[in-house]
Formats: structure tokens, sequence, C-alpha cells
């Protein structure tokens, strides 16, 4: 499996999951500066590789059984995140 480079602009229906526990606080720069901190370690982290392996392997399975395990699993998530690039410029919140 080719892991994509950072440059890489092609989009695709790779599929990984990371288990993460997202932290609170009312200082939301803290929030942000820790989620960037942890998801900075997921990259070299086996977990998501694993889970893109395991999905793979229920792709091939009989589809029967395949959507049963998607749809069992899909439901799961809290919180998705996707290879799909955000806005090309500067977004602000409320000013």
């Amino acid at each position: 499996m080719k892991l994509p480079s950072h440059d890489n602009t092609e989009l695709s229906n790779k599929i990984a999951t990371h288990p993460y526990f997202l932290p609170l606080s009312l200082d939301f720069n803290e929030i942000i500066s820790k989620i960037h901190k942890d998801m900075s370690k997921v990259k070299s982290n086996f977990v998501p590789l694993a889970t893109s392996y395991i999905a793979s392997l229920i792709m091939s399975m009989p589809d029967k059984i395949a959507r049963s395990l998607v749809y069992h699993y899909a439901s799961k998530p809290t919180l998705t995140m996707t290879n799909v690039f955000g806005p090309p410029f500067p977004v602000t919140l409320c000013g």
C-alpha cells in the first residue's frame, strides 16, 4: 500500500480510523493546539494503517456480510475527518 505524500491532491475512498478522546476546555486555542499535537502523533501510528487494512478486508467479504459490518461500525463515530481539502482562504467565526 502506497502512503499519500503531503502534496497529493488526488481524492480517493481510503478508509482508516483512529480512536481519539476529544479534550474539553473553555480555552479554544489550547484545545486546537492539543488536538494538532495529538493528530501529529497519529501520522506515525500503526492504528490507522491497521484499520485501513481491516476495512479493505471487510470490503472483500460477501456483500451481505460487508454491509452488515459497515452499517454497524459506521454508526459509532462522533467525529469524522476526511482528506477533503479545506477552503483556500482563512475562515473566521464571529468576526
